[in-house]
């Protein structure tokens, strides 16, 4: 496919990062009249879904953007031919439609499109160029008939995985000019559980330009890659945070605090949370005033977690379901996390580091304040 000029420029990073408000039209086929449209846009800070109820009529949508633009991703309820994987459209400033309702003539969906742009134009037709060979040796490796036999299936899907992220570097790295490059990362790099914390950081530092790291979007990737290097680091800063426990207290850390904190994220679904909590419930008792427990609960049933906290009991400071509290200490899925923070507000402890081996017991947490306290 040709890109004008005019549309190519457009779609190279500007003088800056737009930051105000988008609007959309999404026009559909009739067919799909009474059935539910979900949109998921992407406004540089967080992703927002909603669901429409298909009348015969445009959907239009309309919100702030803090990014070079926003991303919008359609999923009708219902099959709309050629649209799968084709889903996902680039909106500027000017106010743009979709038109979802031609078809060619294999009755596959065309889209037709004012002021919004393809994926594949932006740059994702470019990304699978590169991607291609190593996607078509996962799609083999998990396609193979005795998958189940194979003792070394973690082993090559890591592999895999991991030339995958090289791949989607390698496009980035060459690609830098591209808003879709910025927005990638963004997506798919920073919060990438097989990229390295630490070199991914390195690399976000010394491939993209200052101007891009300080817009808003660029500030999300900083908070996502420091997050990333928190959950598995020690001594390094302590990020602040304010939440407030299920009894009303508020906790505000800015830094510093007058006793050691030790943050626990666990649920009770997870059985090795539920294990180490004798130990947990050790320490509290031993540094009472000393040490303050925090446990931050990823649980989805509040129930189940009011029942399980008074039943235990876990008698110091609980928090259920603190999204913003998780995301800043890297807590995604990986359960339990387990941080001590000094009064300086150093961790000093990190359960993620590799350094603990005795888990049931914490001894490796317990030889550390048992150093800075009965000393």
């Amino acid at each position: 496919m040709k890109i004008v000029p005019s549309i190519l420029m457009l779609l190279l990073f500007s003088t800056g990062f737009a930051q105000g408000r988008f609007s959309v039209s999404v026009i559909l086929p009739r067919e799909m009249i009474h059935h539910q449209l979900s949109v998921r846009y992407d406004n540089g800070k967080q992703e927002v879904e909603k669901r429409y109820a298909i009348s015969g009529k445009p959907v239009n949508m309309a919100d702030r953007y803090f990014s070079r633009y926003a991303v919008i991703t359609i999923e009708p309820d219902t099959l709309l031919p050629g649209l799968a994987g084709h889903n996902t459209f680039f909106i500027s400033g000017e106010p743009a439609t979709i038109d979802l309702s031609s078809k060619d003539r294999s009755r596959q969906c065309l889209p037709r499109l004012s002021h919004a742009y393809s994926e594949d134009v932006m740059g994702a037709a470019l990304l699978r160029e590169y991607t291609k060979p190593v996607e078509k040796e996962l799609a083999d490796l998990n396609n193979e008939p005795n998958i189940k036999d194979d003792t070394l299936w973690d082993e090559k899907n890591l592999a895999l995985r991991r030339r995958l992220l090289d791949k989607e570097l390698e496009f980035i790295k060459a690609n830098t000019s591209r808003y879709f490059s910025f927005w990638l990362f963004r997506k798919e790099i920073a919060p990438n559980m097989f990229a390295e914390p630490v070199e991914t950081k390195r690399f976000y530092t010394s491939v993209f330009s200052q101007q891009q790291r300080s817009s808003e979007e660029g500030r999300v990737i900083e908070d996502i890659l420091q997050s990333r290097v928190i959950s598995v680091s020690e001594n390094v800063p302590a990020p602040n945070f304010k939440t407030v426990t299920v009894d009303g207290t508020p906790i505000d850390f800015k830094g510093r605090s007058e006793n050691y904190l030790l943050i626990n994220f666990w649920a009770t679904w997870c059985v090795p949370c539920v294990a180490e909590l004798p130990a947990i419930q050790t320490i509290h008792n031993k540094y009472r005033g000393k040490v303050r427990v925090i446990s931050v609960s990823l649980d989805a049933d509040s129930i189940k977690f009011r029942n399980f906290i008074r039943d235990y009991p876990m008698n110091w400071d609980n928090i259920y379901h603190d999204n913003g509290l998780s995301a800043k200490f890297g807590v995604r899925s990986a359960l339990p996390m387990l941080f001590l923070i000094d009064p300086a507000g150093m961790i000093i402890y990190n359960r993620q580091s590799g350094k603990e081996t005795d888990f049931s017991h914490l001894s490796r947490l317990n030889q550390i304040l048992d150093n800075r306290l009965n000393n």
